[in-house]
């Protein structure tokens, strides 16, 4: 997979590259940053679709996982702040996809919660993502997917010692 432009691009980066011991492995991780910066800007205009982000969808998928969840845990996971995944709650509830439950316990902290609309947005978007996945692979999706599957195990491996 060549993402540069054209191949003189792609003969300065190895030139760049060339006081490195692979500069194939160089190159192979540019082109996945190339990759990822694609699959984000078509993922945005995707979920813009239907009013969300992808930080929204992501802490729709979070929140749908467990019961309860904590801003604190929701912004672990994604590896963002507390206070940026605050903004991004309040949002979200304006909008009624999902709500905030008083911790009990601890009256400083709360709970967030998927809404029946939460709920039902996402399973919209996930039905019809996965129809768009099998209309577009046919009857190979679920060998697809099993291969799928393996890489992004590996990319989770590799995102563990990649800084």
């Amino acid at each position: 997979m060549n993402t540069f432009p054209n191949a003189k691009n792609a003969d300065k980066f190895y030139n760049l590259c060339g006081g490195l011991n692979d500069p194939e492995l160089a190159f192979m991780h540019l082109n996945f940053v190339l990759l990822l910066q694609k699959l984000n800007t078509q993922l945005d205009s995707y979920f813009n679709k239907f009013g969300l982000t992808v930080s929204q969808v992501m802490i729709l998928i979070i929140v749908f996982t467990r019961e309860y969840e904590t801003p604190s845990s929701v912004a672990a996971k994604l590896g963002v702040t507390k206070a940026n995944i605050n903004g991004v709650i309040k949002t979200m509830v304006k909008k009624g996809h999902i709500r905030r439950i008083p911790n009990l316990s601890d009256k400083r902290s709360y709970y967030v919660r998927l809404t029946k609309q939460g709920r039902n947005l996402l399973t919209s978007l996930v039905d019809e993502r996965y129809k768009l996945l099998e209309s577009h692979f046919g009857k190979n999706c679920e060998k697809h997917a099993e291969k799928l599957g393996q890489s992004i195990e590996l990319l989770g491996i590799m995102s563990e010692h990649y800084v």
